[in-house]
């Protein structure tokens, strides 16, 4: 069996491919995109259950002991998720299926889950943000191919949201388990937006202060406001959330 054939065996459970799967092409793809960003990524073929194409040093797991590792799984990063937290890491997982009820077929193909949680490597916790969109969906709307992008999180805490094309967002609720609709666009006001665009761009404080024509001080509290909003303690992490869920 050759890579284009890996997704032409549909079982009954399966719906039918809409359009040629050349694989061969996609792991060239995710291969350019290695070469281009700073990042770990991984090409799922979720028919068999494994990884076609990792990056050849992933991030953390290259410090990793044989006594760091818990278990075998496709993806290597959770096989370092402790114990008592796999169980809770995947409910999250499972319930990203009851969206298939909310999303359109078209939304589907194209939504971004973002998840941040810990691993363990050498007795260190470390939290990491990992990325996952469909690359190939059949017409049941089961994804038969994706892609996981790992980079370190900004945060440190458990989380997970999912965002569309169309720019709606679920956060997942650990008390409903289930991903609900949030708004993220009203989170940051549009002072705050500015500043953060601005910041984006790597001006200081005073730059911005100068350009947003308001007082260093009104700069330096709105930045407190937005990092507490966004539950981080730096301005780049604040972007880096931000540009995520598509608030700024």
């Amino acid at each position: 069996m050759n890579a284009h054939d890996l997704l032409s065996n549909n079982s009954s459970s399966k719906g039918e491919l809409t359009e040629p799967v050349d694989i061969d092409t996609f792991i060239r793809g995710v291969k350019a995109y290695d070469r281009l960003n700073n990042v770990s990524s991984l090409l799922m073929d979720f028919d068999n259950h494994q990884i076609l194409y990792m990056t050849p040093k992933l991030l953390f797991l290259e410090n990793a002991k044989p006594q760091d590792k818990k278990r075998d799984c496709p993806n290597p990063y959770w096989s370092y998720i402790p114990e008592e937290l796999l169980e809770y890491l995947l409910q999250i997982k499972r319930s990203i299926l009851h969206l298939r009820h909310e999303m359109s077929l078209e939304e589907y193909k194209t939504h971004v889950c973002i998840t941040d949680y810990p691993i363990m490597i050498d007795g260190r916790e470390f939290y990491i943000s990992q990325k996952f969109t469909p690359l190939v969906v059949d017409s049941k709307s089961i994804i038969r191919l994706g892609l996981f992008t790992i980079t370190p999180s900004a945060r440190k805490h458990i989380e997970s949201s999912v965002i569309t094309d169309l720019g709606k967002c679920y956060l997942y609720n650990p008390g409903t388990r289930i991903y609900e609709s949030v708004n993220y666009t009203t989170l940051l006001t549009d002072t705050e937006k500015r500043i953060l665009k601005s910041a984006e761009i790597r001006m200081t404080n005073e730059e911005i202060a100068d350009y947003q024509n308001v007082s260093l001080s009104a700069v330096k509290a709105n930045i407190t406001r937005i990092l507490k909003k966004l539950s981080v303690k730096k301005v780049h992490e604040a972007v880096t959330i931000a540009n995520n869920y598509r608030i700024i």
